[in-house]
């Protein structure tokens, strides 16, 4: 995380508009978000970045020495708010960093800068059909405050206020290759409280081995849980984004030796606030064995609402074994 400068302007504009593409498809016409011009937008990032009002700031997270998103901060130049007040102009992430938590460490960051320079409130305003900055917002503790106002876009705008956001260190975070060996470890460590509800393999014991776990911190929507940065679980938000269905389905195991202590109650809650803020998700499934009393009450903590059993839904141990079904929606309290 850094601040901008007038070399970072062609990344930026990539990311808006790759950003504006994605989120806004189907809340702004079409023709316009297909005719948004890289080059345009370069010149107009290169030349605010040049001359940036003092108390502007455009922060920018970088991963592998490439920005992947950004926002805007500064006074708010709503008339009815105090003269302190503060807004986040813009906040967008790279589509392809969706799910990583780039957006929400990049708001905090954002809302934490903003208030230890003295502005208070802070204040975001955003398109009535995005749903998903909508929920990003509501979980970020940034309130509806009545205010509204056309936009130049023909579409209305809504105002929420909220202040400065904790940093708190996260609890799950996406797999990376290096994690492959320290989950391997805690898996065989936790064999026996695994497997019996792990599904079977063609390949007798795979999931025990070393070379299954490099595989699966590869591929996406996969996670580590961590309980005071160490690795103490795994998570996998596996989702379909498609416009008619923005569903995922959810599956995690924490070390039995952490179990009892509330982690995996908030590691799913962490991972729901993913899915239905950055993520943009509908709907997370996730399913029990029917003698997984534990895992339910994780679930229905976390405002899952059992709709059904699953009938032959896995085989375990050669045995097709039955599952309930849990779901929680987006629109859910």
């Amino acid at each position: 995380m850094r601040r901008a400068g007038p070399g970072d302007a062609a990344a930026i504009a990539a990311v808006k508009i790759a950003a504006w593409r994605a989120a806004y498809r189907g809340v702004l016409p079409d023709a316009f978000l297909d005719g948004l011009d890289a080059a345009a937008e370069e010149s107009a990032w290169r030349a605010y970045l040049e001359a940036i009002p003092a108390e502007d700031r455009v922060w920018v997270v970088v991963d592998d020495g490439t920005v992947v998103g950004y926002a805007r901060t500064g006074p708010s130049g709503d008339s009815d708010l105090p003269a302190k007040t503060g807004e986040v102009h813009g906040l967008y992430v790279s589509p392809s960093r969706l799910g990583t938590g780039r957006g929400r460490e990049l708001f905090k960051h954002a809302v934490n800068d903003l208030a230890a320079r003295g502005y208070a409130p802070v204040v975001v305003w955003h398109f009535t059909g995005n749903d998903q900055a909508a929920r990003f917002y509501e979980r970020a503790a940034f309130r509806l405050d009545g205010a509204a106002r056309p936009s130049d876009f023909g579409v209305e705008e809504v105002r929420r206020r909220g202040g400065p956001a904790v940093l708190r260190p996260p609890l799950i975070r996406p797999a990376e290759p290096g994690d492959a060996e320290p989950l391997h470890e805690l898996r065989v460590a936790n064999r026996a409280w695994l497997e019996p509800s792990e599904p079977d393999t063609e390949v007798p014991d795979e999931r025990f081995r070393l070379e299954y776990e490099r595989v699966w911190v590869t591929r996406p929507g996969r996670y580590v849980i961590l309980d005071d940065g160490e690795i103490a679980g795994a998570l996998s938000l596996v989702g379909w984004g498609d416009d008619v269905l923005k569903s995922a389905m959810l599956g995690y195991w924490v070390d039995r030796a952490r179990a009892g202590r509330g982690l995996a109650t908030a590691a799913v809650r962490e991972a729901l606030e993913l899915a239905f803020g950055e993520l943009g998700m509908h709907r997370v499934e996730a399913g029990t064995l029917i003698d997984n009393v534990p895992s339910q009450r994780v679930l229905e903590k976390c405002g899952f609402t059992r709709v059904g059993v699953l009938r032959g839904h896995l085989k375990i141990k050669g045995e097709w074994r039955d599952h309930y079904l849990y779901e929680r929606l987006a629109t859910d309290p």
